[in-house]
């Protein structure tokens, strides 16, 4: 159980990285076509402000939202369905039987 939890985090931070990195420039491709959609994803979201220029960065950053909510859907879809395989398990108590003393 440890070993798939641990596995599905190191999976899906990755999962959740390439839906980001591909609707960013699926979404710059489609409204802005003449910015580098290398160079946006090199200078990162906290230098956005600083390094694009004035008349492309509203698209830019209507970009960035609608490829942060496409990558929390994907995150919204996991945690659905592990939701429903956790519901489907049997649940049995693992404590221990009570020790009886003995008399001394």
């Amino acid at each position: 159980m440890v070993f798939a939890q641990s596995l599905g985090r190191a999976l899906f931070v990755s999962v959740g990285q390439n839906v980001l990195t591909n609707e960013l420039i699926k979404g710059i491709q489609a409204r802005v076509p003449d910015v580098n959609t290398n160079f946006v994803l090199a200078v990162g979201a906290t230098e956005i402000k600083n390094r694009i220029p004035s008349a492309s960065l509203p698209d830019i950053l209507v970009a960035y939202n609608d490829a942060l909510v496409k990558t929390w859907y994907a995150g919204l879809v996991m945690s659905c369905l592990s939701a429903i395989g956790a519901v489907c398990i049997q649940w049995k108590s693992v404590k221990g039987k009570k020790a009886v003393k003995a008399a001394v």
